[in-house]
Protein backbone atom coordinates (compact mmCIF):
# COMPACT_ATOMS: atom_id res chain seq x y z
CA UNK A 1 0.00 0.00 0.00
CA UNK A 2 1.10 3.55 -0.70
CA UNK A 3 0.80 4.49 2.99
CA UNK A 4 3.22 1.79 4.11
CA UNK A 5 5.71 2.74 1.40
CA UNK A 6 5.65 6.38 2.57
CA UNK A 7 6.25 5.30 6.16
CA UNK A 8 9.09 2.89 5.40
CA UNK A 9 12.06 5.10 6.37
CA UNK A 10 10.19 7.52 8.63
CA UNK A 11 11.31 6.12 11.98
CA UNK A 12 14.99 5.81 11.13
CA UNK A 13 15.20 9.36 9.78
CA UNK A 14 13.05 10.86 12.54
CA UNK A 15 14.90 9.12 15.36
CA UNK A 16 18.25 10.30 14.03
CA UNK A 17 17.01 13.87 13.49
CA UNK A 18 15.81 14.02 17.09
CA UNK A 19 19.24 12.90 18.32
CA UNK A 20 20.86 15.48 16.06
CA UNK A 21 18.68 18.28 17.45
CA UNK A 22 19.48 17.19 20.98
CA UNK A 23 23.19 17.37 20.17
CA UNK A 24 22.69 20.86 18.75
CA UNK A 25 20.99 22.00 21.95
CA UNK A 26 23.63 20.58 24.27
CA UNK A 27 26.66 21.35 22.07
CA UNK A 28 27.70 17.70 22.16
CA UNK A 29 29.06 15.63 19.30
CA UNK A 30 26.36 14.40 16.88
CA UNK A 31 25.78 10.66 16.66
CA UNK A 32 27.10 8.74 13.70
CA UNK A 33 24.77 8.42 10.74
CA UNK A 34 23.09 5.00 10.92
CA UNK A 35 23.73 2.44 8.22
CA UNK A 36 21.23 2.77 5.39
CA UNK A 37 20.46 6.43 6.12
CA UNK A 38 21.71 9.28 3.90
CA UNK A 39 22.34 12.91 4.86
CA UNK A 40 19.95 13.92 2.08
CA UNK A 41 17.10 12.22 3.94
CA UNK A 42 18.02 13.93 7.20
CA UNK A 43 18.31 17.32 5.53
CA UNK A 44 14.94 17.10 3.81
CA UNK A 45 13.19 15.97 6.98
CA UNK A 46 14.82 18.80 8.96
CA UNK A 47 13.67 21.25 6.30
CA UNK A 48 10.11 19.89 6.31
CA UNK A 49 9.97 20.29 10.10
CA UNK A 50 11.55 23.79 10.00
CA UNK A 51 14.48 22.80 12.23
CA UNK A 52 17.26 22.83 9.64
CA UNK A 53 19.18 25.62 11.41
CA UNK A 54 19.51 23.79 14.72
CA UNK A 55 20.12 20.44 13.01
CA UNK A 56 22.86 21.94 10.83
CA UNK A 57 24.52 23.46 13.89
CA UNK A 58 24.94 19.97 15.30
CA UNK A 59 25.85 18.21 12.06
CA UNK A 60 27.83 20.83 10.14
CA UNK A 61 31.32 19.30 10.31
CA UNK A 62 30.15 15.76 9.77
CA UNK A 63 28.00 16.65 6.75
CA UNK A 64 30.86 18.64 5.20
CA UNK A 65 33.11 15.58 5.39
CA UNK A 66 30.60 12.91 4.41
CA UNK A 67 28.37 14.61 1.81
CA UNK A 68 29.75 17.91 0.39
CA UNK A 69 26.86 18.30 -2.05
CA UNK A 70 24.20 18.15 0.67
CA UNK A 71 26.40 20.38 2.83
CA UNK A 72 26.24 23.12 0.18
CA UNK A 73 22.46 22.82 -0.21
CA UNK A 74 21.95 22.76 3.58
CA UNK A 75 24.23 25.76 4.08
CA UNK A 76 22.39 27.77 1.39
CA UNK A 77 19.07 26.95 3.04
CA UNK A 78 20.38 28.07 6.42
CA UNK A 79 21.56 31.35 4.92
CA UNK A 80 18.09 31.87 3.51
CA UNK A 81 16.40 31.20 6.86
CA UNK A 82 18.91 33.45 8.62
CA UNK A 83 18.05 36.29 6.20
CA UNK A 84 14.37 35.70 6.95
CA UNK A 85 15.06 35.75 10.69
CA UNK A 86 16.95 39.04 10.51
CA UNK A 87 14.23 40.60 8.35
CA UNK A 88 11.58 39.44 10.82
CA UNK A 89 13.43 41.05 13.72
CA UNK A 90 13.51 44.41 11.95
CA UNK A 91 9.86 44.13 10.93
CA UNK A 92 8.85 43.24 14.48
CA UNK A 93 10.28 46.49 15.73
CA UNK A 94 8.53 48.53 13.01
CA UNK A 95 5.17 46.81 13.55
CA UNK A 96 5.31 47.12 17.34
CA UNK A 97 6.26 50.81 17.14
CA UNK A 98 3.45 51.65 14.68
CA UNK A 99 0.74 49.86 16.66
CA UNK A 100 2.00 51.38 19.91
CA UNK A 101 1.86 54.83 18.32
CA UNK A 102 -1.73 54.15 17.20
CA UNK A 103 -2.71 52.99 20.69
CA UNK A 104 -3.65 49.45 19.59
CA UNK A 105 -2.59 46.69 22.01
CA UNK A 106 -0.49 44.10 20.18
CA UNK A 107 0.75 40.83 21.68
CA UNK A 108 3.52 38.91 19.95
CA UNK A 109 2.83 35.18 19.97
CA UNK A 110 4.81 31.94 19.87
CA UNK A 111 8.13 32.18 18.07
CA UNK A 112 9.28 35.62 19.22
CA UNK A 113 9.11 34.71 22.91
CA UNK A 114 10.32 31.16 22.35
CA UNK A 115 13.41 32.25 20.40
CA UNK A 116 14.89 33.44 23.70
CA UNK A 117 14.97 29.83 24.90
CA UNK A 118 17.16 28.51 22.07
CA UNK A 119 20.98 28.62 22.07
CA UNK A 120 20.70 31.15 19.23
CA UNK A 121 17.55 33.10 18.35
CA UNK A 122 17.78 32.09 14.68
CA UNK A 123 17.48 28.41 15.70
CA UNK A 124 13.77 29.02 16.42
CA UNK A 125 12.64 29.40 12.83
CA UNK A 126 9.40 31.21 12.07
CA UNK A 127 7.51 31.02 8.80
CA UNK A 128 5.56 34.13 9.79
CA UNK A 129 4.92 36.56 12.64
CA UNK A 130 1.80 36.01 14.73
CA UNK A 131 0.13 38.77 16.75
CA UNK A 132 -2.93 39.02 18.93
CA UNK A 133 -5.04 42.19 18.68
CA UNK A 134 -8.40 43.11 20.27
CA UNK A 135 -11.30 42.00 18.01
CA UNK A 136 -12.61 45.58 17.90
CA UNK A 137 -9.31 46.81 16.39
CA UNK A 138 -9.11 44.46 13.42
CA UNK A 139 -10.03 47.06 10.81
CA UNK A 140 -7.63 49.62 12.25
CA UNK A 141 -4.96 46.92 12.33
CA UNK A 142 -5.53 46.21 8.64
CA UNK A 143 -5.04 49.90 7.85
CA UNK A 144 -1.78 50.02 9.80
CA UNK A 145 -0.47 46.94 8.02
CA UNK A 146 -1.21 48.64 4.67
CA UNK A 147 0.72 51.71 5.86
CA UNK A 148 3.67 49.44 6.63
CA UNK A 149 3.66 48.08 3.08
CA UNK A 150 1.76 44.82 3.64
CA UNK A 151 -0.90 43.47 1.33
CA UNK A 152 -3.94 41.63 2.63
CA UNK A 153 -4.38 38.04 1.43
CA UNK A 154 -8.17 37.47 1.37
CA UNK A 155 -7.85 33.91 0.07
CA UNK A 156 -5.92 32.97 3.23
CA UNK A 157 -7.99 34.97 5.73
CA UNK A 158 -10.28 33.22 8.15
CA UNK A 159 -12.92 35.76 9.10
CA UNK A 160 -13.42 34.37 12.59
CA UNK A 161 -9.78 33.70 13.39
CA UNK A 162 -7.08 35.63 11.56
CA UNK A 163 -6.10 37.93 8.72
CA UNK A 164 -2.95 37.25 6.68
CA UNK A 165 -0.64 39.95 5.28
CA UNK A 166 2.35 39.64 2.94
CA UNK A 167 5.30 41.86 2.09
CA UNK A 168 7.66 40.47 -0.58
CA UNK A 169 10.07 38.84 -0.63
CA UNK A 170 10.07 37.27 2.84
CA UNK A 171 7.44 38.58 5.20
CA UNK A 172 4.11 37.11 6.27
CA UNK A 173 2.19 38.43 9.27
CA UNK A 174 -0.99 37.08 10.83
CA UNK A 175 -3.23 39.19 13.09
CA UNK A 176 -5.42 37.10 15.39
CA UNK A 177 -8.39 38.38 17.42
CA UNK A 178 -8.29 35.16 19.51
CA UNK A 179 -5.59 32.71 20.59
CA UNK A 180 -7.52 29.75 19.21
CA UNK A 181 -10.59 29.64 16.95
CA UNK A 182 -13.92 30.16 18.76
CA UNK A 183 -14.97 26.61 17.95
CA UNK A 184 -11.87 25.09 19.58
CA UNK A 185 -12.55 23.22 22.88
CA UNK A 186 -9.90 25.41 24.60
CA UNK A 187 -11.47 28.70 23.45
CA UNK A 188 -13.58 29.27 26.55
CA UNK A 189 -10.59 29.13 28.89
CA UNK A 190 -8.16 31.00 26.63
CA UNK A 191 -10.71 33.73 25.93
CA UNK A 192 -9.50 35.60 29.02
CA UNK A 193 -6.15 36.25 27.36
CA UNK A 194 -6.14 40.03 27.88
CA UNK A 195 -6.09 39.48 31.64
CA UNK A 196 -2.82 37.57 31.23
CA UNK A 197 -0.56 39.92 29.26
CA UNK A 198 2.58 41.55 30.64
CA UNK A 199 4.96 44.19 29.26
CA UNK A 200 8.44 43.16 28.14
CA UNK A 201 11.66 45.14 28.49
CA UNK A 202 10.92 47.10 25.29
CA UNK A 203 7.44 48.12 26.40
CA UNK A 204 5.65 45.64 24.13
CA UNK A 205 3.09 43.12 25.34
CA UNK A 206 3.55 39.38 25.66
CA UNK A 207 1.62 36.57 27.34
CA UNK A 208 2.47 35.69 30.92
CA UNK A 209 4.53 32.54 31.13
CA UNK A 210 1.67 30.52 32.58
CA UNK A 211 -0.72 31.57 29.85
CA UNK A 212 1.96 31.24 27.18
CA UNK A 213 2.56 27.64 28.21
CA UNK A 214 -1.16 26.87 28.13
CA UNK A 215 -1.39 28.41 24.66
CA UNK A 216 1.58 26.36 23.43
CA UNK A 217 -0.12 23.14 24.49
CA UNK A 218 -3.54 24.17 23.15
CA UNK A 219 -2.05 25.31 19.83
CA UNK A 220 -0.12 22.07 19.40
CA UNK A 221 -3.22 20.02 20.28
CA UNK A 222 -5.31 21.89 17.70
CA UNK A 223 -2.86 21.02 14.94
CA UNK A 224 -2.03 17.53 16.21
CA UNK A 225 -5.64 16.34 16.27
CA UNK A 226 -6.68 18.05 13.02
CA UNK A 227 -3.86 17.83 10.45
CA UNK A 228 -0.83 16.89 12.55
CA UNK A 229 2.15 18.85 13.85
CA UNK A 230 5.88 18.28 13.67
CA UNK A 231 8.90 18.04 15.94
CA UNK A 232 9.24 21.78 16.62
CA UNK A 233 6.21 22.18 18.97
CA UNK A 234 7.52 19.34 21.14
CA UNK A 235 10.89 21.10 21.30
CA UNK A 236 9.19 24.43 22.14
CA UNK A 237 7.23 22.90 25.02
CA UNK A 238 10.30 21.06 26.33
CA UNK A 239 12.41 24.24 26.34
CA UNK A 240 9.64 26.32 27.91
CA UNK A 241 9.01 23.77 30.64
CA UNK A 242 12.74 23.49 31.36
CA UNK A 243 13.60 27.21 31.25
CA UNK A 244 10.52 28.40 33.18
CA UNK A 245 10.53 25.59 35.74
CA UNK A 246 11.12 27.82 38.78
CA UNK A 247 9.19 30.89 37.56
CA UNK A 248 5.77 29.46 36.80
CA UNK A 249 2.86 28.47 39.05
CA UNK A 250 2.59 24.95 37.68
CA UNK A 251 -0.40 24.11 39.87
CA UNK A 252 -2.25 26.89 38.07
CA UNK A 253 -1.06 25.57 34.73
CA UNK A 254 -2.26 22.06 35.61
CA UNK A 255 -5.66 23.48 36.54
CA UNK A 256 -5.86 25.29 33.20
CA UNK A 257 -4.90 22.16 31.29
CA UNK A 258 -7.56 20.22 33.19
CA UNK A 259 -10.24 22.77 32.30
CA UNK A 260 -9.27 22.63 28.63
CA UNK A 261 -9.26 18.84 28.63
CA UNK A 262 -5.58 18.76 27.67
CA UNK A 263 -3.86 17.50 30.81
CA UNK A 264 -3.25 13.97 29.51
CA UNK A 265 -2.10 15.31 26.15
CA UNK A 266 0.31 17.74 27.83
CA UNK A 267 1.76 14.96 29.96
CA UNK A 268 2.40 12.86 26.85
CA UNK A 269 4.09 15.74 25.04
CA UNK A 270 6.21 16.67 28.08
CA UNK A 271 7.33 13.07 28.51
CA UNK A 272 8.18 12.86 24.81
CA UNK A 273 10.18 16.09 25.03
CA UNK A 274 12.19 14.83 28.01
CA UNK A 275 12.91 11.57 26.22
CA UNK A 276 13.93 13.33 23.02
CA UNK A 277 15.94 16.26 24.36
CA UNK A 278 16.59 15.63 28.05
CA UNK A 279 19.80 14.35 29.65
CA UNK A 280 18.56 10.74 29.64
CA UNK A 281 17.52 10.39 26.02
CA UNK A 282 15.16 7.53 25.16
CA UNK A 283 14.70 6.95 21.43
CA UNK A 284 13.08 4.95 19.97
CA UNK A 285 9.96 4.36 22.05
CA UNK A 286 7.55 1.50 22.13
CA UNK A 287 3.78 1.26 22.37
CA UNK A 288 1.64 4.39 22.58
CA UNK A 289 4.58 6.81 22.62
CA UNK A 290 5.84 5.24 19.40
CA UNK A 291 2.50 5.90 17.72
CA UNK A 292 2.74 9.58 18.69
CA UNK A 293 6.31 9.71 17.37
CA UNK A 294 5.17 8.22 14.07
CA UNK A 295 2.40 10.81 13.67
CA UNK A 296 4.77 13.68 14.51
CA UNK A 297 7.51 12.49 12.16
CA UNK A 298 4.96 12.19 9.36
CA UNK A 299 3.37 15.59 9.90
CA UNK A 300 6.10 18.02 8.84
CA UNK A 301 5.99 21.50 10.39
CA UNK A 302 2.40 22.41 9.62
CA UNK A 303 0.66 19.07 9.31
CA UNK A 304 0.03 16.79 6.36
CA UNK A 305 -2.35 14.17 5.06
CA UNK A 306 0.27 11.56 5.84
CA UNK A 307 0.07 12.50 9.54
CA UNK A 308 -3.59 11.52 9.69
CA UNK A 309 -2.81 8.31 7.83
CA UNK A 310 0.11 7.61 10.20
CA UNK A 311 -2.34 7.34 13.08
CA UNK A 312 -3.74 4.21 11.44
CA UNK A 313 -0.46 2.60 10.35
CA UNK A 314 0.80 0.08 12.95
CA UNK A 315 4.26 1.22 14.17
CA UNK A 316 5.63 -2.32 13.81
CA UNK A 317 4.18 -2.84 10.32
CA UNK A 318 7.56 -3.77 8.82
CA UNK A 319 7.67 -6.90 11.00
CA UNK A 320 4.09 -7.95 10.25
CA UNK A 321 2.47 -9.71 7.27
CA UNK A 322 0.96 -7.27 4.79
CA UNK A 323 -2.53 -8.77 5.18
CA UNK A 324 -2.41 -8.09 8.93
CA UNK A 325 -1.18 -4.56 8.23
CA UNK A 326 -4.03 -3.89 5.82
CA UNK A 327 -6.63 -5.11 8.32
CA UNK A 328 -5.11 -3.09 11.18
CA UNK A 329 -4.93 -0.01 8.98
CA UNK A 330 -8.57 -0.29 7.93
CA UNK A 331 -9.69 -0.83 11.54
CA UNK A 332 -7.76 2.18 12.86
CA UNK A 333 -9.00 4.41 10.03
CA UNK A 334 -12.59 3.40 10.72
CA UNK A 335 -12.60 3.59 14.52
CA UNK A 336 -10.61 6.73 15.32
CA UNK A 337 -10.04 7.62 18.97
CA UNK A 338 -12.28 10.16 20.72
CA UNK A 339 -9.38 12.63 21.16
CA UNK A 340 -9.25 12.96 17.37
CA UNK A 341 -12.98 12.76 16.71
CA UNK A 342 -13.82 15.56 19.14
CA UNK A 343 -12.21 18.10 16.81
CA UNK A 344 -14.75 17.25 14.10
CA UNK A 345 -17.61 16.51 16.52
CA UNK A 346 -17.28 18.87 19.53
CA UNK A 347 -20.32 17.34 21.29
CA UNK A 348 -18.12 14.32 22.11
CA UNK A 349 -16.27 16.44 24.69
CA UNK A 350 -19.47 16.58 26.76
CA UNK A 351 -21.05 13.29 25.71
CA UNK A 352 -18.39 10.55 25.13
CA UNK A 353 -21.15 7.95 24.80
CA UNK A 354 -21.92 9.38 21.34
CA UNK A 355 -18.61 8.14 19.91
CA UNK A 356 -20.16 5.15 18.03
CA UNK A 357 -22.80 7.47 16.52
CA UNK A 358 -20.05 9.83 15.34
CA UNK A 359 -18.14 6.91 13.82
CA UNK A 360 -21.23 5.98 11.79
CA UNK A 361 -21.82 9.58 10.77
CA UNK A 362 -18.20 9.94 9.69
CA UNK A 363 -18.38 6.75 7.62
CA UNK A 364 -21.61 7.94 5.99
CA UNK A 365 -20.07 11.27 5.06
CA UNK A 366 -16.94 9.71 3.61
CA UNK A 367 -18.38 6.65 1.90
CA UNK A 368 -21.80 7.92 0.79
CA UNK A 369 -21.53 11.69 0.58
CA UNK A 370 -17.81 11.56 -0.31
CA UNK A 371 -16.81 14.51 1.83
CA UNK A 372 -14.98 14.94 5.13
CA UNK A 373 -16.45 16.55 8.27
CA UNK A 374 -16.74 20.31 7.97
CA UNK A 375 -14.48 22.32 10.28
CA UNK A 376 -12.14 25.24 10.12
CA UNK A 377 -8.42 24.63 9.96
Amino acid sequence: MEQFHAMAHLFQTGDYLVRLLSAGLSGSQPPELPRGLAWEQVYHMAKRHCVEQLAFHGARERVAQEDPQIFQAWERQCMHTLALSLTQEMEQQAIAARFREAGIPLVSLKGTQLAELYPQRSFRQMADLDYLIPPADRQRGASLMAELGYQDSPEEDQDDFHAVYHKPPYMTVELHPWLVPPWDPAAQYLGAVWDHTVPDSAGNLRLSREFSYLFLVAHMAKHFFMIGCGIRPVLDIYLARTAWEGDVDWARVEKGLEQMGLRAFAQQVEALGRDWFGPCQTVPHRGRARIMEQEIYAADAHGSKLARIAHAVPPDFQRRPMLWNRMAFAWRRMFIGRAYMVRDYPSLARHPVLLPVCWLRRLFRQLVLRRPPVHKA
